[in-house]
């Protein structure tokens, strides 16, 4: 049982004219280009994520992030504990294993 989509049904209305002219191999070669360039666009944005996640890891292991030190606070002007950087480790540990996966 295979699944249609709507591509199939657009398929069954197309002239064949339209649909031989899909055929050509400069047309293919077009889509075909501008399916890797949103898989590259992807591909990057996922670099990019991955980089800032690496950064996050940073800030909890030296307490630095982008070369900059974050200080530690144990509580905040207004009387609260300062969650900032036990939040930032918490994340790193539940995402870590997923961001090590997409490294690899």
């Amino acid at each position: 049982h295979k699944e249609l989509t709507l591509l199939h049904f657009v398929l069954l209305w197309v002239e064949e004219a339209d649909l031989q002219a899909l055929c050509d191999p400069h047309v293919l070669d077009c889509i075909n280009r501008a399916r890797l360039a949103t898989s590259y666009l992807v591909f990057q944005d996922i670099i990019t994520a991955l980089e800032g996640f690496r950064n996050v890891e940073n800030l909890v292991s030296t307490g630095k992030y982008r070369g900059q030190v974050i200080p530690r606070h144990t509580v905040t002007t207004d009387g609260e504990p300062d969650l900032f950087h036990s939040g930032m480790e918490n994340f790193v540990a539940r995402a870590g294993q997923e961001a090590k996966e997409l490294w690899s």
